[in-house]
């Protein structure tokens, strides 16, 4: 071997061993990339799922719309955010019977009827009342083991569950007068409409005192 080839030789030698790199190995390609997962890179983010859509309408056979209706819509629901009619607003103004039924006796119409206490609370500016009275009212159907309260204040009345008029419970309501005639707050009128009847159903309820 001729010097200068040989020195070459030395030279490559020499740096291979610096650098710690072996030269390409016959047959093995070290360029191959991992394996393909198969899921191409949109190159973007999925959204997040903002919650669980727990809403079945009843009689679709579970198929879900994919609309969930405001709880007054829901044909179960029973609750005093649903005592007045669509669109109508709260006002407490002209209701003037708020001191007969403070734990205040009343008796109905029904026969042997035992005077009952009426009861009130005050919840968000709003005044709700239950009156065990209106139990006696034939329209009335409520859930099992539920004391419905009434949303006192517009037009001088008394509302339960008037929002949904789809409602598998009844909605009722409450007008004062007095019994003699005319503005007044010694005599209850109960107005209570089962279920998908457009039928009337009415009865009264007479003021006993304290």
């Amino acid at each position: 071997m001729e010097k200068p080839t040989l020195r070459l030789f030395l030279a490559a030698a020499f740096v291979a061993a610096l650098t710690g790199c072996p030269g390409p190995q016959p047959g093995h390609d070290t360029g191959t990339p991992p394996p393909d997962s198969g899921l191409p890179d949109d190159g973007g983010s999925d959204p997040v799922d903002a919650g669980v859509d727990a809403y079945v309408p009843p009689g679709d056979g579970g198929a879900d719309t994919g609309v969930i209706p405001s709880m007054c819509e829901d044909v179960e629901y029973v609750g005093t955010e649903c005592n007045l009619p669509e669109g109508m607003a709260y006002n407490r103004d002209g209701f003037i019977c708020e001191s007969f039924i403070n734990g205040d006796l009343w008796v109905s119409d029904a026969v042997g009827a035992t005077p009952q206490a009426t009861q009130y609370r005050e919840a968000d500016g709003q005044f709700l009342a239950t009156f065990e009275f209106v139990t006696t009212n034939e329209g009335m159907s409520m859930p099992a083991g539920s004391s419905p309260e009434f949303t006192c204040g517009p037009e001088g009345r008394c509302w339960l569950n008037w929002f949904n008029p789809d409602s598998n419970y009844s909605h009722c309501r409450v007008t004062f007068q007095s019994a003699s005639g005319g503005a007044g707050c010694d005599m209850a009128m109960v107005e209570c409409w089962m279920p998908g009847s457009a039928a009337q159903i009415t009865s009264s309820a007479i003021y006993i005192g304290e």
